[in-house]
């Protein structure tokens, strides 16, 4: 269960409170109220309790952490001040607490428990920083700081229903309280839940200042592959890439061969092309309204041309020679980077699916800007901020900071007309929300292979 305590500042009454939700925890039960006061309900309610799909559960924990976001709080004086207030409040203690295992305790939320000696006093621990745990202690208070970069608080990863937390993450998301005096979250005070605050319960998320934007950027190809994802009719592989020193040629020279927007390109491929019916076929499609058959986008993924373009010559093996030849046009991403199934060159790739022969290979430059095909993605399929993002990396290109605190790339880009900038973070933790809250800067998630 995660408890979000928020308070504007951390005075003599918010550590009252604090020490009585901890009192609460200890325990699990509802020994004082939300408002302070001493709940005179008998019996006593679990505290540790958190619902999901409409089922409650509870969880008697042996350790617990204060989550503390601020900027101004000293944890060591905090820790100082907790102990002294929190003995004015030991109305009712466990009555059980871990049973010892030769070094070891049994472990969180198992029921391997013992009485504990009434003869014998309470024992708390708190820790911070690299304290070791008394195996002695009946609870365990740790104090943590969103600064000391915790590994199961990725805001970004662990609110994505693709990715599963880890253990870690889950035995701490049981025992935690928030302590919030940076106005992190647009919670409510004493908010409840099982897990850690996802990234549309921040408040940056709200400003539209952390945002559900994820994109892939390669260190050799760009945004290629976040660009064709929005055109191609199917998904391909990538491998490593196969790189090939080729000719440079003008394409306006080759009767190039147009993409059926209505079949797959490797049954289209096959079949006998003639390019003056071709074009009859074009001029015959504009008249009816028909979708064009487009001889200015990639023959396989559909993504529109743009910079450097990559010409074949096609042809069907006839002894030595070559008939029915042809030329079509592909993206240089799906030519330096497509396998099947296994590692293959596009050569071995694109025969073996087709039984026809690439005679040559060529390099053509095709007059369309980058942010030109960006722009052409439509509204309906892509978030509007991270098309923006993409058109400002296509446009400004990007800063990647080598100084990376905790190892995590970041990637700066920026847009000039609004004044905005972009940067991009391998993983957007809780540190982050607290270090860019009162910046124009815009966080989103990204992954630089």
């Amino acid at each position: 269960m995660v408890l979000v305590f928020q308070r504007d500042s951390c005075n003599r009454a918010d550590i009252t409170d604090l020490c009585k939700m901890m009192v609460n925890m200890e325990n699990n039960m509802t020994i004082f109220k939300k408002n302070g006061l001493l709940n005179k309900v008998k019996p006593l309610e679990p505290f540790n309790v958190y619902k999901y799909k409409e089922v409650s559960y509870t969880a008697d924990i042996t350790h617990g952490i204060i989550l503390i976001y601020s900027d101004t709080i000293n944890v060591t004086n905090l820790i100082q001040d907790i102990k002294t207030e929190i003995q004015n409040f030991d109305v009712i203690k466990k009555k059980k607490m871990p049973i010892d295992l030769c070094d070891h305790k049994s472990t969180q939320y198992t029921l391997v428990t013992t009485e504990i000696d009434s003869k014998v006093p309470y024992k708390r621990q708190f820790i911070y920083g690299n304290i070791k745990h008394d195996l002695s202690a009946n609870f365990i208070w740790e104090f943590i700081k969103p600064c000391n970069c915790l590994s199961y608080m990725s805001i970004v990863e662990y609110s994505r229903k693709s990715v599963y937390p880890s253990s870690v993450y889950l035995n701490a998301s049981l025992c935690t309280i928030i302590y919030d005096n940076t106005n992190a979250f647009n919670l409510k005070n004493y908010t409840k839940q099982i897990n850690y605050p996802s990234l549309k319960q921040y408040n940056l998320f709200k400003e539209k200042k952390l945002l559900d934007v994820h994109i892939n950027i390669d260190s050799y190809t760009g945004i290629d592959e976040e660009i064709i994802s929005y055109f191609t009719p199917q998904s391909y592989k990538y491998a490593l890439p196969y790189i090939k020193q080729l000719k440079v040629v003008d394409y306006k020279q080759y009767n190039i061969r147009r993409v059926n927007p209505l079949k797959k390109w490797n049954i289209q491929i096959k079949e006998i092309f003639n390019y003056e019916k071709q074009e009859q076929m074009e001029l015959d499609i504009k008249e009816t309204g028909k979708p064009p058959f487009l001889n200015d986008i990639c023959f396989i993924t559909h993504t529109p041309l743009y910079k450097n373009t990559i010409l074949l010559e096609i042809g069907e093996p006839d002894g030595e020679l070559y008939k029915n030849k042809f030329h079509i046009m592909i993206h240089p991403y799906v030519y330096e980077r497509i396998i099947n199934n296994y590692t293959l060159g596009f050569k071995s790739f694109f025969e073996s699916i087709c039984n026809l022969k690439v005679i040559n290979e060529y390099i053509t430059k095709y007059p369309r800007k980058e942010y030109e095909v960006i722009d052409m993605i439509p509204d309906n399929k892509i978030n509007s901020d991270k098309k923006d993002i993409m058109m400002c990396l296509s446009k400004n290109g990007g800063y990647n900071s080598k100084y990376v605190r905790y190892h995590r790339p970041k990637l700066y880009t920026f847009n000039k007309e609004k004044n905005i900038i972009y940067v991009g973070l391998s993983n957007i933790n809780a540190y982050d929300a607290i270090e860019y809250r009162n910046t124009n800067s815009i966080l989103f998630h990204m992954n630089i292979t």
